[in-house]
């Protein structure tokens, strides 16, 4: 057992005491005896005056992800690599959402950010659904563009950029930014989006405020 000074017990409750602007509770009962008695009074009353939003730096915001998976094909026309031929990847797509926790009662999303099952729905409609099992291609990538075009109905999706992981997380954010609306008054916002091109290769594109 570490057994204190007076003038160690005397500096700990004036430093803690002092730095938080509390005064020992005189009326307090404490078995306790001189210096110590003075700690444990200036202990306890710290703790009954505790309030964790006082010690909070930072505004605390909610964030809810929802996953979802899809097939696509692409290719990166200047890839000095094997990324330059025509290939596939098993996409997985983050949206990840900020807002306050709903809190109107007897509402269906009571207690939630965004109900998970809408959050689906409209990533499905603006983005998976597009481009699950299509051909992604660069608009001047003239080469695959010409060849997929002589293909009756093929399923292809022509981009204003190359289809890297890094072009394709922020062409998503843009489809889905406006579909998530502050339909509750709870700052409801598109925060992020993560496209997974691998499981171990993934490119975030986040909101800067």
């Amino acid at each position: 057992m570490v057994h204190l000074s007076q003038v160690a017990v005397r500096g700990v409750c004036q430093g803690v005491c002092g730095a938080l602007d509390i005064a020992p509770i005189p009326h307090l009962a404490s078995p306790l005896k001189g210096e110590e008695s003075k700690l444990r009074r200036c202990s306890v009353t710290w703790a009954s005056s505790y309030n964790p939003r006082h010690f909070q730096p930072h505004t605390i915001v909610m964030h809810i992800t929802r996953r979802l998976e899809f097939d696509a094909g692409h290719r990166i026309p200047n890839h000095n690599s094997q990324c330059k031929h025509m290939h596939g990847h098993r996409y997985a797509i983050e949206v990840t959402l900020s807002g306050d926790v709903i809190a109107t009662e007897g509402d269906s999303a009571q207690g939630m950010v965004m109900d998970f099952s809408d959050v689906k729905r409209i990533a499905n409609e603006r983005v998976v659904q597009v481009w699950d099992h299509a051909f992604l291609v660069y608009r001047d990538d003239t080469v695959v563009l010409d060849f997929l075009q002589t293909m009756p109905n093929h399923k292809t999706v022509v981009l204003d950029v190359i289809p890297t992981a890094e072009n394709l997380a922020q062409v998503a954010f843009d489809l889905l930014n406006d579909a998530y609306r502050d339909t509750y008054g709870n700052h409801l916002k598109l925060a992020r989006v993560r496209l997974y091109e691998t499981p171990n290769n993934w490119a975030d594109y986040s909101r800067a405020d």
